[in-house]
């Protein structure tokens, strides 16, 4: 096998992965946001952020939850996107960063297999950003990922990461 054979070999076994993974996952999603609800004292961010985790699972995106509550996948159901996300904590050491954000969306990482896919999966994440009054962060290893997100208005905060990745924030203001 080339290396593009197992590269494919490896997208479909990841593909039927999640797919098997999807109502396991968002059967555990939905008993979360019924907890959550019964909780009065539960975060209203993170009720709206599985709440709309929930609704893109219904009919666009499969779902995969990572290990340790770290984040989630969504991978599109036409199979041309995935986006993995996480609402967290900002660490100590960014928390000057997200003055006044005790959670923040985190841009895990994202894919596109078709032109326009990574825009409208862009779109859904900064439209959901606006709806939580949260920034999101990510991480970006090259100079070419810093000058994508720049042009959806991420803000580059310089080589803050542990392999000197770019710390990027996109702020609501």
């Amino acid at each position: 096998m080339n290396t593009s054979e197992i590269e494919n070999l490896q997208n479909e076994l990841f593909t039927e992965n999640i797919k098997r993974m999807h109502p396991q996952s968002r059967q555990t999603l939905l008993a979360e946001i019924s907890a959550l609800e019964k909780d009065k004292k539960a975060d209203e961010k993170a009720k709206q952020y599985l709440k709309w985790v929930s609704k893109q699972t219904e009919f666009n995106y499969y779902l995969a939850l990572l290990p340790k509550g770290n984040g989630l996948i969504l991978l599109k159901q036409n199979l041309k996107g995935a986006i993995v996300l996480g609402l967290n904590r900002p660490n100590e050491k960014l928390q000057p960063f997200f003055e006044g954000h005790h959670l923040i969306l985190e841009l895990l990482n994202i894919h596109s297999m078709q032109k326009g896919e990574g825009y409208k999966m862009m779109q859904k994440v900064i439209s959901l950003s606006k709806k939580l009054d949260s920034p999101i962060c990510l991480w970006a290893e090259t100079e070419e990922i810093v000058q994508y997100f720049e042009r959806y208005g991420f803000e580059n905060y310089g080589a803050l990461g542990e392999n000197n990745e770019c710390m990027m924030v996109f702020h609501n203001d």
